[in-house]
């Protein structure tokens, strides 16, 4: 799947990522838009720019625990049927280790783990 606002996975994603980093979202005086925030790198949104790969692995981790504990503790968002809560954080943790990856590249990890409202009919 692409890199797209209408669905609310992506859209959970770059809410929480662009929160974490407001102060660079906000740089130069202009919001960082849902296409542009899809460019960022993973590592420095789990903050490992540099980090050795068990570093790396670390931060992605702590970050994927933190995502996924504000998602199912703020909205209406469930794992999907047979999907296991230590499953879900460790495909996210994963996804935001590999190298010279980009935010939008998790979307599909984070839509195939996570059911949310919309896509309960």
């Amino acid at each position: 799947m692409n890199w797209n606002k209408s669905v609310e996975a992506h859209r959970f994603l770059w809410i929480f990522v662009r929160g974490i980093h407001f102060d660079f979202a906000i740089q130069d005086g202009t919001m960082t838009t849902f296409k542009e925030g899809g460019k960022w790198r993973n590592d420095f949104i789990i903050g490992a720019v540099g980090a050795s790969s068990a570093l790396r692995e670390h931060k992605a981790q702590i970050f994927a625990l933190k995502f996924n504990a504000w998602m199912l503790g703020n909205f209406d968002i469930e794992y999907e049927d047979g999907v296991l809560p230590a499953e879900a954080i460790a495909v996210l943790a994963a996804a935001f280790c590999v190298t010279d990856s980009l935010l939008e590249s998790v979307c599909d990890n984070v839509d195939n783990k996570y059911n949310f409202p919309t896509e309960r009919g």
